[in-house]
């Protein structure tokens, strides 16, 4: 009888040494001298390792110092939901324009090589559901400046938005995220109506920021209210896309969808990118839904574009907050589904698909993929 009633103890200590298992633990070079180094950077090789990173704001660096970070292999984060509380992972650099926060924003370069980071759990409402202003930005990575995130591929991610977000960069200022990608879905809480709402699949906010060579499968949840969404980036303000595309559902009835980028604010150029919103969001444009000026002058480029006419909820690629605003266009294209997986109408506006661009009917979906992906 004693040992049948040891049995059921050593089952639960079992089971709450599994639910605090995953800790963080810096990288085997963490004690090297010139770890975080570019001739040495920090290697991110475990599910350990990535807590580490998002909880050492230490190693998030500052205007006057920046550390670099490689991953080394892939890594399963299905423990994140475990994590915090529930509300799972907690965003690499952080900013809020709420007046208790302090900032602490990540300066550095991650290079995932091409690794995957699987199913990681995002849900951190930073205050009260009533509050009308900004909470943190949520993603991967919260907020980054003159950074760079590359070769980096999130799958079957998991991201609730109260506020801002995206599935990888939520805020980017003068940074350059290149050759990633993201999968998964993004939900928008949107509890109060008043509140202002911004999301991307790949990145919520660029702002004088470039994105190249990237793409986000990422589905969208609850898309309504006072809510900008893009596909690929929510936001852009100086910012440049090229090399890109989105494919998924935006599911809502907002009014400023887009299926590449939401809005536009003063300066933006976009070449060679696709959308595909197979949702058909009722009031969503196949491009950007808004270019706006805010008073200053707007120079913004579009050209060699592509998106699904039989998709999208109207016939336009983009609209104007003001017959004011000029935008550069040229040989932006709307295609239905079936001639959108076929080369030729990309090659005819001057898409390489040579060294960026290929084409096959048995990968993704049978749409344009980009060959370092």
């Amino acid at each position: 009888m004693k040992s049948m009633r040891i049995f059921p103890v050593l089952l639960f200590i079992v089971g709450i040494v599994n639910l605090w298992s995953v800790t963080a633990v810096p990288p085997s070079n963490f004690a090297d001298s010139n770890a975080g180094s570019l001739e040495n950077p920090f290697q991110i090789s475990s599910l350990e390792n990535l807590r580490w990173l998002s909880e050492t704001e230490s190693v998030w660096g500052d205007i006057d110092t920046k550390y670099h970070f490689v991953q080394t292999a892939d890594i399963d984060a299905t423990d994140t939901m475990n994590w915090n509380s529930g509300t799972g992972f907690s965003p690499i650099g952080h900013i809020s324009m709420h007046l208790d926060d302090h900032p602490k924003i990540f300066h550095g370069d991650y290079d995932g090589r091409g690794h995957a980071i699987k199913n990681i759990y995002i849900n951190k409402p930073e205050y009260p559901h009533d509050d009308l202003i900004w909470r943190q930005m949520i993603g991967f990575f919260g907020t980054i400046s003159d950074s760079k995130v590359s070769n980096l591929n999130l799958e079957g991610s998991k991201t609730f938005v109260y506020g801002a977000g995206a599935t990888l960069v939520a805020q980017a200022y003068q940074s350059t995220v290149e050759g990633c990608s993201v999968t998964g879905d993004i939900y928008l809480l949107n509890i109060n109506p008043k509140i202002f709402y911004l999301a991307g699949g790949l990145v919520g906010s660029a702002n004088q920021s470039t994105i190249k060579n990237c793409s986000s499968k990422v589905n969208f949840h609850n898309v309504n209210n006072n809510a900008i969404v893009g596909g690929l980036v929510g936001s852009m303000y100086g910012a440049d896309i090229d090399d890109s595309y989105y494919i998924g559902n935006i599911t809502g009835t907002a009014k400023k969808v887009g299926g590449l980028v939401g809005q536009i604010n003063n300066r933006g150029t976009i070449s060679n990118c696709y959308a595909v919103n197979k949702n058909k969001a009722p009031k969503s444009f196949g491009l950007v839904s808004r270019i706006t000026s805010y008073g200053q002058i707007n120079d913004t480029n579009i050209s060699s574009n592509i998106w699904n006419k039989e998709l999208a909820a109207t016939k336009k690629g983009l609209r104007t907050s003001s017959f004011s605003i000029k935008v550069h266009q040229k040989d932006n294209i709307a295609l239905k589904t079936d001639e959108m997986k076929t080369m030729q109408p990309y090659v005819n506006i001057g898409w390489d698909f040579e060294k960026v661009w290929a084409i096959d009917s048995a990968i993704n979906e049978g749409y344009p993929y980009l060959q370092l992906q």
